[in-house]
């Protein structure tokens, strides 16, 4: 049985508010689908037993919980037939900590000796179990489910038909994400920014991650098209979904 047939048959009101297949009055005026927004996904919490904290490359995600698979309904059918192909749900993580932050917080690693950097880590770790790590998809002004298209470019060398050198080319990548709100986030990060300040005996500020999960991927890498910061996230969208 397919996700949205379960989601239909075991719960019809969450599937009609995923899908936007509200029932009309007897005369009354139908929206069409292509005009129709998400509604929004009710809020859920990452579970803090079950995080990805790298220490090598100093990055933090959570995977997405299984019971929140229905995240991808609103939009997976039109994606498909637009050429997306859908991630698999063990490959749906949030990113908390991403490498911008993780390069600043393994250069002040590095200078620590080796208990204090256990020392580091576990902080960190209590830091990550202490927050609470609510979320849900975000809104518009009107309760409508955030879901955007992204496209960004990236130059890849390859070799010449003829095999006698190289040129440069554009390769397109594109993604299907789905904003995300995590109310906790900024206080992880005023927390973190007093540990890592602490550890560098300096003031030091983090840069903040874009929040958001990417669902759906188009291209040749299938990770997505790599989104560091609030700035950039603005910077490739598309169009709403």
């Amino acid at each position: 049985m397919q996700l949205a047939d379960f989601v239909k048959d075991t719960n019809p009101e969450t599937y009609a508010a995923l899908t936007n297949e509200t029932t009309q009055a007897e005369g009354a005026t139908q929206v069409p689908r292509s005009t129709q927004r998400p509604m929004p996904i009710a809020a859920n919490v990452l579970d803090t037993s079950n995080f990805i904290f790298n220490t090598k490359v100093m990055t933090l995600m959570f995977p997405l919980p299984q019971s929140a698979a229905t995240i991808t309904v609103p939009i997976r059918d039109r994606g498909q037939k637009a050429g997306f192909k859908l991630k698999p749900i063990h490959d749906l993580k949030f990113t908390i900590v991403g490498y911008p932050t993780g390069r600043i917080l393994s250069t002040i690693a590095k200078k620590m000796s080796d208990h204090q950097f256990d020392s580091f880590v576990w902080q960190i770790e209590q830091l990550i179990r202490q927050t609470n790590w609510n979320w849900q998809v975000a809104a518009d002004k009107a309760g409508n489910a955030q879901y955007w298209e992204l496209s960004r470019a990236y130059l890849e060398e390859v070799n010449s038909p003829d095999g006698k050198g190289k040129y440069t080319r554009e390769n397109r990548r594109g993604s299907i994400i789905a904003l995300i709100d995590l109310p906790g986030l900024e206080g992880f990060y005023c927390e973190l920014e007093k540990l890592v300040s602490k550890a560098a005996n300096k003031s030091t500020t983090l840069p903040r991650p874009a929040t958001y999960i990417t669902l759906m991927v188009k291209g040749a890498n299938q990770d997505g098209i790599g989104i560091s910061s609030p700035d950039e996230l603005e910077t490739y969208k598309v169009k709403r979904w």
